[in-house]
């Protein structure tokens, strides 16, 4: 599910119930991402993060693969960056999905620090790419290796199976 936009600001009161000055406005960051529809590539575009006082010093981009419990850094993007590719291609052997986050870094402020606002995860998955032969040989050696196999990836092959059966069954 996408995200909404949403804006926020916080008010702050002391122990005596007196008010203090508000916060700046903060604003989220939707990301979206698509698998490549046949490429094996995922696209990943986020909204800018506008509300800091001094801006967005970058964008850091971190991925986790399948059932992964952690995220980790992908990619470091200016602030003027608002898109991404990820060649899927090296993880052909896995199940294929992919869940991205976007954190926006503050450039350092009059306090001396920097903020970080995170984007909701987005998850894609890519679709599952299978060759079959469709001719055994049963002397001679089969083209890959010697062996009979379907060759794939996406593919979760833990809960794959195949069955090669006769005419009479």
């Amino acid at each position: 599910a996408r995200s909404t936009e949403y804006t926020y600001k916080f008010k702050v009161f002391d122990g005596c119930d007196n008010e203090r000055p508000e916060t700046n406005i903060g604003k989220n960051i939707i990301l979206t991402a698509g698998a490549g529809g046949g490429e094996l590539v995922n696209t990943i575009q986020w909204t800018h993060y506008e509300e800091w006082e001094e801006g967005v010093l970058e964008y850091q981009l971190y991925r986790r693969l399948g059932h992964e419990p952690e995220f980790t850094l992908l990619d470091t993007y200016g602030s003027n960056s608002f898109s991404a590719m990820e060649d899927a291609e090296p993880f052909f052997e896995t199940a294929g999905q992919f869940c991205y986050r976007i954190d926006a870094v503050e450039d350092q402020n009059q306090f001396g620090n920097s903020a970080v606002s995170s984007s909701n995860v987005e998850c894609v998955t890519q679709e599952p790419v299978l060759w079959i032969p469709n001719t055994v040989k049963i002397n001679p050696v089969n083209p890959v290796n010697g062996v009979f196999k379907p060759q794939g990836g996406f593919i979760d092959f833990d809960s794959y199976k195949m069955e090669v059966l006769n005419k009479w069954g």
